[in-house]
């Protein structure tokens, strides 16, 4: 077998690693930031019926506070 072929093949397989190591590490990232992204349960506000506006405003108040 020739030099070059046996060089050109090991440069393919290194260019095809590194490819495969980009894809996996890309895969994490974005996988790492959208579960960083989505709120969870304790993010999201209750939302209880109320009978006046006042009442809703009142506890939008409420909530807002606690977060801060």
């Amino acid at each position: 077998m020739n030099i070059v072929i046996v060089v050109e093949i090991v440069a393919g397989i290194f260019v095809l690693a590194g490819a495969v190591r980009f894809a996996i590490r890309d895969t994490r990232q974005r996988r790492s930031v959208s579960l960083e992204q989505e709120p969870g349960p304790e993010d999201v506000p209750e939302v209880q019926a109320s009978d006046s506006e006042g009442d809703a405003e009142q506890h939008l108040s409420e909530a807002a506070s606690h977060h801060e």
